[in-house]
């Protein structure tokens, strides 16, 4: 491995081999993820270093708190691209096609760095660079409902819920809810079931 320079405190936390920039043809970029920085490492053909970039992780770009790192589309050879959106502008890489796990993991660390949260399981099946896909879904799971119930074919219906109201035992304040939710008493802050 390259000698990154790392800091005391930075480490290591996910490695891709098999990479290649968006400039080169051939496999020989790696790419490496710390708690602190990108490395861009390209290869010669017998596997020397022959050069390193180094990329912030705190210039990637946020957006409704997800990093902006994406698996996109194929290519027509059927690599990967991996596009990762700075502040100044956007870095890509064609990734092989078995190192699709390995990006995923990267993808996730990345938005758990830059966000303290994991990338939801909604889209867990490795995040495809394809915008409002989340509410292409919604759309068409909302149009099937509709076709669903206009045939009389609902699917199961929630029991609708009994309105309940009472004293507080402790104080004579009014509670109300649904008949068997706990409550919380906004005078004296007990705790009842209706």
């Amino acid at each position: 491995m390259a000698d990154l320079g790392l800091q005391p405190y930075e480490s290591i936390m996910v490695q891709i081999k098999g990479a290649s920039s968006s400039s080169s043809q051939s496999y020989k970029v790696e790419l490496i993820l710390t708690n602190l920085h990108l490395f861009h490492i390209s290869k010669g053909f017998f596997g020397k270093v022959k050069g390193i970039n180094k990329y912030l992780v705190d210039g990637i770009k946020v957006v409704d708190d997800r990093a902006q790192v994406f698996l996109a589309n194929p290519a027509d050879d059927g690599s990967l691209q991996l596009q990762i959106f700075f502040d100044y502008g956007l870095v890509s890489f064609r990734l092989q096609s078995d190192t699709r796990h390995r990006v995923w993991q990267f993808i996730n660390s990345i938005n758990q760095l830059l966000t303290g949260k994991p990338l939801h399981a909604d889209i867990a099946g490795y995040p495809m660079a394809l915008q409002g896909a989340g509410y292409l879904a919604e759309v068409v799971k909302d149009t099937i409902g509709f076709f669903r119930q206009s045939l009389g074919m609902d699917a199961k219906k929630e029991p609708e819920r009994e309105s309940a109201v009472a004293s507080c035992r402790n104080c004579p304040a009014p509670l109300s809810g649904y008949k068997g939710q706990l409550v919380r008493c906004r005078y004296c802050n007990s705790e009842q079931l209706l």
